[in-house]
C-alpha cells in the first residue's frame, strides 16, 4: 500500500492499517522462520537489499514478494494467526 494510501482515512482505518503492517512484519520475523518451506522465506531479506539500492520502498515491496504465490502465503499468514501453538512457537523464537 502507498504510503499515501496507508496514512489517509479515518482513526479506525489508521489503526487497522497499523495493525495489520505490523502482523504482517511480526509473522514474517518469527513465524516465516518456524515454517518448513515457507513461500514467503526470504521476503526480508529481499525487501531490505532492494530498499538499500533503490531508496524505494514500493520497488521493495515488489521485490520482496516477487515470484511469490500470494493465495498461498494468504493461507500461511492466516493459518499463523489462527493457530495457537504456532503464535506460541514465534513468541519463544527470539530474533536478536
Amino acid at each position: 500500500m502507498p504510503y499515501e494510501a496507508f496514512y489517509s482515512g479515518n482513526k479506525i482505518v489508521l489503526g487497522r492499517n497499523y495493525a495489520l503492517a505490523w502482523a504482517l512484519v511480526y509473522y514474517l520475523r518469527k513465524g516465516v522462520p518456524l515454517e518448513k518451506d515457507s513461500v514467503a522465506e526470504g521476503v526480508l531479506d529481499r525487501y531490505e537489499e532492494a530498499l538499500w539500492s533503490t531508496g524505494n520502498a514500493e520497488g521493495a515491496t515488489d521485490a520482496a514478494f516477487q515470484g511469490v504465490d500470494m493465495d498461498a502465503f494468504d493461507k500461511e499468514f492466516r493459518k499463523f494467526w489462527t493457530t495457537s501453538h504456532k503464535r506460541q512457537a514465534a513468541e519463544r523464537k527470539n530474533i536478536l
